[in-house]
């Protein structure tokens, strides 16, 4: 079996536990950081063979990450791993001297590519020799928390043509404390704009350290543009985020594949 020592750097909760569930299916032992102390102690602490870098630290960017470290790495891969341009990846990559940049996304298909590239593993080869990935099962439960009654009976409409779907709508956050699925997770579906002192984004930070968030996939839904959705989803570690008014065809759609 063939394995690495992987550091994951990245402030993001829901992306190291998706990446390190990957690795650690290919074999790596994998660890992760997410401020400049804790990087150090790791490197001084294990023998690291790469270091994966998230470039969008709240602290301190990726590239002065890599500039305070640099007199560190030798001998240590670096896999810039980011959602920005392939121009400031690359320009990063420069810098700090990485191996290799890797845009995010859903498909962590480029990332293992990589990975076995600076390794100089064939992809084929490594695939024959690690375990299958287990397979996600599937969740029966829709609940969503939005103060607007309209939006919770148009869902509750919509999810009432699913087969085998349980619904559950809530006006307060807080109602998702005591709530029993009696089978596993939820997708839930968050409104931002709630009325009173929470909002939905500051919620799902907390409601995914719940036992029921941990078993569950958390989505913002609201009506704002769809860059300050994203921008909220991934400050508080949702799993990503639905638009209001998307139409009920595709809204259903878009559900049936997150459930899956």
């Amino acid at each position: 079996m063939f394995m690495a020592s992987i550091l994951i750097v990245d402030d993001s909760p829901v992306v190291t536990h998706a990446v390190s569930t990957e690795l650690r299916a290919m074999g790596h032992a994998v660890s992760s950081a997410k401020s400049l102390s804790d990087i150090i102690a790791q490197l001084e602490d294990k023998d690291i063979d790469i270091l994966i870098l998230d470039l969008n630290m709240p602290t301190l960017s990726g590239e002065q990450l890599g500039g305070y470290l640099k007199h560190r790495l030798d001998g240590i891969k670096v896999i810039i791993y980011s959602g920005d341009t392939h121009e400031r990846m690359s320009q990063a990559a420069m810098a700090i001297g990485a191996s290799k940049y890797v845009e995010k996304t859903e498909d962590l298909f480029p990332l293992r590519e990589a990975i076995n590239s600076v390794l100089g593993i064939e992809t084929s080869k490594m695939a024959a020799n690690r375990p299958a990935t287990p397979k996600r099962e599937r969740l029966r439960n829709i609940i969503l928390v939005d103060d607007d009654l309209a939006q919770v009976r148009m869902l509750e409409v919509l999810v009432g043509r699913m087969d085998d779907i349980r619904f559950f709508g809530f006006e307060s956050p807080w109602s998702l404390m005591s709530v029993d699925t009696q089978s596993g997770g939820a997708l839930v579906l968050m409104d931002v704009n709630l009325v009173g002192s929470t909002t939905g984004d500051e919620f799902a930070r907390r409601f995914r350290a719940t036992p029921l968030g941990k078993m569950s996939r958390i989505y913002l839904y609201s009506g704002i543009p769809g860059s300050e959705l994203a921008r909220l989803a991934k400050d508080c570690g949702a799993d990503g985020f639905l638009e209001k008014g998307t139409p009920a065809a595709q809204l259903a759609s878009q559900l049936t594949e997150l459930l899956n």
